[in-house]
């Protein structure tokens, strides 16, 4: 009935579908609507799914419609709502009417109004911004993307990314930065919002806002850290690696508290690429104390790139890491600070560690360059390994 009346309906059906993140899902089906029809009956006053879902929807900012499918309780929130009754006859008609105005109050009319000589199909795709109908407003924002050669459909676009309606917003900034070279800086506020509410691939959206890279952009990425969904958070902190600005050290010394390793591993990864001393005593407790051997990892590496010195007690302690990518990590760091209190360590571990470790043991010693170094380098010149062989040659060499 409401396809035939227009309207674009969307409905879950495949919440069970293995593998699926099915509450995601919904969350952005119920973000991109602009009303929720909630068909009750005892089960569903019962259903904590239900609950959760027009409750969200009622949160974002919906038009929460309480449908009455059987006689039940309704949500005590709900009671002071307009309910239509569907027991006993079937209203469409009221139904069909209360989304028609709801639809017109939030089509409403598009901030950008283009003169008289702007050519015609790009009014013409203005005007569709304001549809009640998405797919329409999804075609407009298509069309004027095809017409990037005409300056006034690019301007279009950059006036859409402040449309009152959401998806006409986030889709015009996709769009305006993929059309534009250098990106163009209007479109991060409509980036940043597409991330935070999950309706783009949190990949291409966060590479334009590395591009824009201005101060709106990187404030984004700092608000991005909180995003609900790790992934999004994760690959914020590596998108920050990528500013020397001073600004975004602080938010990334508290993503290394994340729950999520794969988001203390980045943020280890980006503090290391900025260098930034402030943050050496946060990475050698991660390195000490993390669970993740990844984040640890993460943390040796950042210190080596660093080349802060307070951390080379950490890192030596690290050197018996039961893990070898961990200590590996940590001579190849020892190496690049150069400090000749950890030859001692480093060649116990090149004599006794597995290969991989001795080998960077050996290039370590070969950094820091102590004579002390040399007998115990002339002795792995016998290990079985010709990675350590090779190693151990080389760092003689350097001495």
């Amino acid at each position: 009935q409401l396809e035939d009346a227009g309207f674009d309906v969307w409905i879950d059906k495949e919440r069970l579908r293995a593998g699926d993140n099915w509450k995601e899902g919904i969350d952005m089906a119920i973000r991109e609507s602009m009303a929720m029809i909630a068909v009750m009956s005892p089960e569903a006053f019962e259903s904590k799914y239900v609950t959760y879902e027009w409750a969200f929807a009622y949160g974002v900012g919906l038009k929460v419609i309480p449908l009455l499918r059987r006689e039940t309780e309704l949500h005590p929130r709900m009671n002071d709502w307009h309910y239509l009754n569907f027991i006993h006859s079937r209203p469409w008609v009221e139904l069909i009417e209360t989304l028609g105005e709801v639809a017109d109050s939030v089509g409403g009319t598009t901030p950008y109004r283009p003169a008289r000589n702007v050519p015609l199909p790009v009014r013409n795709a203005v005007a569709g911004l304001a549809s009640r109908h998405k797919q329409e407003r999804m075609d407009a924002i298509d069309t004027l993307k095809q017409m990037k050669q005409i300056p006034e459909a690019v301007e279009a676009l950059a006036m859409a990314v402040t449309h009152e309606i959401q998806d006409v917003r986030i889709h015009a900034a996709m769009a305006l930065a993929e059309v534009t070279d250098p990106v163009d800086p209007r479109a991060a506020p409509g980036l940043i919002e597409a991330l935070f509410e999950g309706y783009a691939d949190e990949e291409p959206a966060i590479d334009f806002l590395i591009k824009i890279g201005d101060h709106t952009a990187v404030q984004g990425l700092v608000e991005l850290l909180r995003h609900e969904y790790w992934r999004v958070r994760r690959k914020s902190a590596e998108a920050l690696g990528k500013f020397g600005h001073p600004e975004v050290v602080l938010p990334l010394i508290n993503a290394l508290d994340d729950k999520d390793g794969s988001v203390r591993q980045y943020a280890a990864e980006a503090l290391g690429k900025i260098g930034d001393a402030a943050a050496a005593l946060a990475l050698i407790e991660r390195l000490d104390q993390d669970n993740d051997s990844d984040v640890r990892r993460a943390a040796a590496v950042a210190l080596g790139q660093m080349g802060d010195e307070e951390a080379v007690p950490g890192l030596i302690e690290a050197l018996k890491d039961p893990f070898g990518g961990v200590s590996s990590a940590a001579a190849e760091a020892l190496g690049r600070i150069g400090d000749p209190a950890a030859v001692p360590k480093l060649l116990n571990e090149l004599m006794k560690s597995h290969y991989i470790v001795s080998r960077e043991a050996a290039k370590a010693l070969g950094e820091i360059g102590d004579p002390a170094a040399v007998p115990g380098l002339i002795e792995a010149l016998g290990d079985v390994s010709v990675e350590v062989k090779e190693a151990a040659e080389e760092a003689l060499r350097q001495i």
